[in-house]
């Protein structure tokens, strides 16, 4: 499971693209598991895929409103202990 920022999303076309580790991933809407889609500058968890058309992105969940709200060395850090800090963060704002 990566973490990454959505870089922009097009509602009619349906897909969209995230930053994540320097690398660009596609998603499509129906990849998206959130009631609401993503929309740029907000924190993401992801299932990182390659395909023959390059990387792209399963399974994105929305974790945080404005990826601003956490320091940038924790965004870059994929461990364990911050994607639970960023699902504990989800479960309270979903509240």
């Amino acid at each position: 499971m990566n973490v990454g920022v959505v870089i922009w999303y097009d509602p009619k076309k349906g897909f969209g693209k995230i930053k994540s580790d320097d690398k660009l991933f596609f998603y499509h809407r129906t990849e998206i598991k959130s009631a609401k889609p993503p929309r740029p500058k907000q924190l993401v968890t992801f299932r990182p895929i390659t395909t023959k058309k390059g990387d792209a992105a399963l399974n994105v969940e929305l974790v945080a409103r404005n990826a601003d709200t956490f320091p940038k060395p924790l965004v870059n850090n994929y461990s364990k202990k911050f994607l639970s800090l960023c699902l504990a963060v989800k479960n309270f704002f979903s509240r």
